[in-house]
């Protein structure tokens, strides 16, 4: 009788911990004691079987096919549909068996803490505002101003805020809610056609206006982390609208005047500790910034400066 992990060892990295009905891939590295690496007619001739540890409800497939290839998933685990003690971690055992001897991993997770979190959103509110002139094909120049606010009573949008564990051990989540918002300031200067075909100069102030259908913006940010320890980091992605004055579709009313450019992605990033967003007491996030272009986002020479400022509270609740 062969005794296991004497002759060949066997890896299979996994994450610390694992969320209630998550599913992580899991692919082993078997390796001779004298090699550092895996060489391929080791694993070409292994074998694999699978045995679960201290069952709680967690279910475990192999969706592996001989000869295993370098990176195959040799097993697909699922944890319990509740979370289960932190004494008492789940999991498997994985047994090899190759030409060069027999080794066996325990895979164990303990549950994620805190996971899912939901929330209710108890403020919103936003700002921003774009101003700048650039050159225009019809009229020589063209410029304006346009200002967005939103805030006061908070609806719910169309997803629960929510943040959980990913089938990868990360985290994931969206905190979305609706507020009351409308453009305003918004000023267009170029030119425009008078009564007898000439072109002249023209300038134009739109009514507020508000968004359709409901008078109501969806505001709010996405959330990633790598991982759900407690001392992570997490990014938030801001939804904010990128700069633009004037309209698409401008005629002479509007002094034919449209003009934009394009925020960068981190421009629309946060960062916050993950702990912040697993505290039970409520929490204020915000962003702001500026930015300056010489450009417009077709390349025209311009000159577009652009502000904007977010903030949302959040409640996490049971």
């Amino acid at each position: 009788m062969r005794t296991p992990n004497t002759c060949v060892t066997l890896d299979v990295p996994h994450p610390e911990r694992l969320a209630p009905s998550r599913t992580v891939d899991l692919t082993g590295h078997p390796r001779l004691r004298s090699s550092a690496k895996t060489p391929p007619q080791l694993l070409k001739d292994t074998r694999i079987a699978g045995y679960l540890v201290n069952e709680q409800g967690q279910k475990a497939f192999s969706p592996a096919t001989y000869p295993l290839d370098p990176g195959e998933v040799w097993y697909r685990f699922t944890a319990p549909p509740r979370k289960w003690p932190d004494s008492r971690p789940v999991g498997m055992d994985i047994e090899i068996t190759t030409e060069g001897g027999i080794a066996t991993a325990r895979v164990l997770f303990k549950p994620a803490d805190g996971f899912p979190a939901h929330y209710k959103v108890l403020a919103a509110s936003f700002h921003t505002a774009a101003s700048g002139s650039a050159d225009s094909v019809l009229c020589g120049t063209q410029a304006g101003t346009r200002e967005f606010t939103g805030g006061g009573t908070v609806s719910a949008a169309s997803s629960t805020p929510e943040l959980r564990v990913d089938s990868l051990a990360g985290v994931d989540g969206d905190v979305y809610a609706k507020v009351p918002a409308k453009w305003h300031d918004q000023t267009t200067a170029a030119c425009k056609f008078d009564d007898g075909g000439h072109m002249v100069p023209c300038t134009y102030h739109a009514p507020d206006t508000t968004p359709r259908p409901d008078g109501t913006w969806t505001t709010g940010f996405s959330i990633r982390a790598p991982s759900s320890q407690a001392n992570e980091t997490a990014t938030l992605n801001w939804a904010i609208p990128d700069p633009e004055i004037g309209y698409i579709d401008a005629g002479n009313d509007e002094c034919y005047t449209n003009f934009a450019q394009f925020l960068s992605l981190s421009d629309e990033q946060t960062k916050v500790p993950l702990s912040k967003l697993l505290s039970s007491d409520p929490q204020t996030y915000t962003i702001s910034g500026t930015r300056h272009w010489p450009t417009t986002s077709l390349g025209y020479p311009a000159s577009i400066d652009y502000s904007w400022t977010y903030s949302i509270t959040l409640q996490r609740i049971p």
